[in-house]
């Protein structure tokens, strides 16, 4: 599935939680830390979005996603995949 612009506003109102599930080899499992953001389009590409983590500092996401009932799933272009969730209001990330 891939998400809309209406997805990312109306599935994600108060932010998303991405935690990387598969590691790049080298990488020590220990040292993932969830990112929580807020999402917007990107302004280049209509194929990903943008998480805003802080207010200058973003990464980029696929919206080619799998949902599996409790959020879902991505891949990035090294076979990293990741989890994502909606965050509830009271976990809301302020911008």
């Amino acid at each position: 599935m891939k998400l809309t612009d209406d997805d990312l506003t109306n599935l994600f109102p108060h932010g998303m939680s991405v935690t990387q599930e598969s590691h790049v080899p080298g990488d020590d499992p220990e040292d993932v830390i969830p990112l929580r953001g807020t999402v917007t389009p990107h302004d280049e590409n209509p194929d990903w979005f943008n998480l805003w983590i802080t207010d200058g500092a973003n990464t980029v996401f696929t919206r080619e996603v799998e949902p599996d009932g409790t959020g879902g799933y991505l891949n990035d272009r090294l076979g990293v995949t990741y989890r994502f969730f909606p965050l509830p209001e009271s976990r809301k990330v302020i911008s």
